[in-house]
């Protein structure tokens, strides 16, 4: 199976992947134009019996907007490429549902603060247990053995600066 790191697109993304992409995406294009998109995320979270999900994708989100340390590129929902920065909050949300949070954390500060890091990592240790439950699994990440389930990018960018 191809690495998340060598696909290309979108629609090459697993199940879990393509979801999280999308509803980080979509939360982004909503802050960006200062709207809520709750209702949409909610809805979709619901569609996969996760629907606390999208409460904590706010907190989560929230949570790097406050402690970001550079910008980070969040493409538009229709955007079908996948950008560096994407891939690694993806990664993260990996991570963290395969108990690797150590190494989620340092990916985290490559745009967080260390403080911030910790709580989002927190954060998304949560919300992928919740998923994880639903049956929403994210792909093994990359570096890591088979059947090993436990381990021995900064702000959002300006409304200015956004990608579509």
């Amino acid at each position: 199976m191809q690495s998340l790191a060598h696909r290309a697109c979108v629609w090459e993304l697993p199940f879990a992947e393509k979801l999280m992409l999308w509803a980080v995406r979509t939360w982004a294009r909503g802050f960006q134009l200062e709207t809520s998109s709750e209702t949409v995320l909610f809805e979709a979270f619901s569609r996969v019996q996760a629907p606390r999900a999208a409460s904590l994708l706010d907190a989560i989100m929230v949570a790097m907007v406050g402690g970001r340390s550079r910008t980070i590129e969040i493409n538009c929902p229709c955007y079908t490429g996948i950008g560096d920065d994407e891939r690694v909050i993806l990664d993260v949300f990996a991570r963290c549902q395969w108990q690797d949070s150590d190494k989620a954390w340092f990916q985290l500060r490559r745009f967080l603060t260390p403080d911030a890091a910790c709580r989002v990592s927190e954060l998304i240790h949560d919300l992928s247990t919740i998923l994880s439950d639903s049956g929403v699994v994210f792909s093994r990440p990359r570096g890591m053995a088979n059947g090993d389930r436990s381990s021995a990018a900064t702000p959002i960018t300006p409304l200015s600066s956004w990608v579509h």
